[in-house]
Formats: structure tokens, sequence, C-alpha cells
């Protein structure tokens, strides 16, 4: 896992403006996602998950916590008939929001 300190978020933006982010990841991998999660509650940093960066203002001053940047190519379900609504609500129950 590569975390940059001090990473312009502009790049990660349609909109190509705003300032940097304390830290930024780009998973690759669920272990990436996961060994981001443990980083940022380690140091009692906020998490902000970034997909596409589309339709996305960031503000100048720039996000003091951690950015997560999904580069996952496809997602695993591992239950058949898993819904989005299902996979949502698990993760808010375990305690994960964003």
């Amino acid at each position: 896992m590569d975390i940059k300190e001090n990473a312009p978020l502009a790049p990660l933006t349609t909109f190509q403006i705003g300032g940097p982010a304390r830290f930024v990841v780009s998973a690759h991998s669920v272990e990436d996602i996961k060994d981001a999660l443990k980083f940022a509650k380690e140091k009692g940093l906020s998490v902000f998950i970034l997909g596409g960066g589309s339709n996305l203002l960031v503000d100048d001053s720039g996000y003091e916590g951690l950015v997560i940047k999904i580069e996952l190519t496809g997602v695993e379900v591992e239950e058949e008939k898993a819904t989005l609504k299902h996979l949502l609500l698990q993760r808010a129950n375990d305690g994960r929001a964003g």
C-alpha cells in the first residue's frame, strides 16, 4: 500500500480543482482497502472513499483525512442473492459509513 502525504486531489476529479488531502491511497485490492482503513483508525483520521471523481468539488483547503481512491476493476459477491441495499446495510452495521 502506497500512502501519499499532502497529495493533490484536483487530478483525481473531473473538475480538476481543489486542494490536497493529508493522505491519499490508491486501492487496487480489498487488502489495500483494509490496510488503509486500519491506517486511518490508528491515526484517528476521517476517511473519504473516492470513486471516479465525477461531480465532486474539493475545497481549495483540501481534506484533513485519508482519501481512499478505489481502483478496483470488479467486485466479487459471496452471497448469491446479495443486493446493493443489503451490502450497504451490512457495511453500515459494521460501523462503516461514507
